[in-house]
């Protein structure tokens, strides 16, 4: 029994920096029902309807919290019909996917994850400036 356990903790525990195999390509379901939708919704606010928030959030900022849901009920369903749109496609989901197994495969392979990567790049350029 205890040699199962310690050939299921080693077997979890490869790669080079002991996080995971680089090359995996499988998801968990806490992946597939979490990570994937956030960076979805990411490329949805940032990418594909920017504009249709954008208005919705100015709206609300110019007639208040009160007045907001009479006031803005045009702004917020073309808002909802957008991001319900892009939600739903699958390509969008497919492009999520391939940016999170790339993201999950470079912390495995360095055993750095995206903030501290960009934080070390940061301060790697600010340090080749003031040279």
């Amino acid at each position: 029994m205890e040699n199962s356990v310690q050939e299921n903790k080693k077997k979890n525990r490869v790669g080079p920096h002991g996080v995971g195999d680089p090359d995996d390509i499988s998801l968990r379901k806490m992946e597939m029902k979490l990570l994937i939708p956030q960076i979805r919704r990411e490329y949805i606010k940032n990418e594909k309807c920017p504009k249709e928030i954008e208005e919705y959030q100015n709206c609300v900022l110019k007639t208040g919290l009160f007045m907001s849901p009479i006031k803005c009920r045009k702004s917020k369903i073309i808002m909802g019909e957008c991001l319900e749109y892009w939600n739903d496609d699958d390509e969008l989901t497919a492009k999520a996917t391939k940016e999170y197994l790339n993201m999950r495969s470079e912390y495995r392979r360095t055993g750095i994850n995206k903030e501290n990567r960009e934080k070390i790049l940061n301060y790697l350029k600010e340090k080749k400036e003031q040279s």
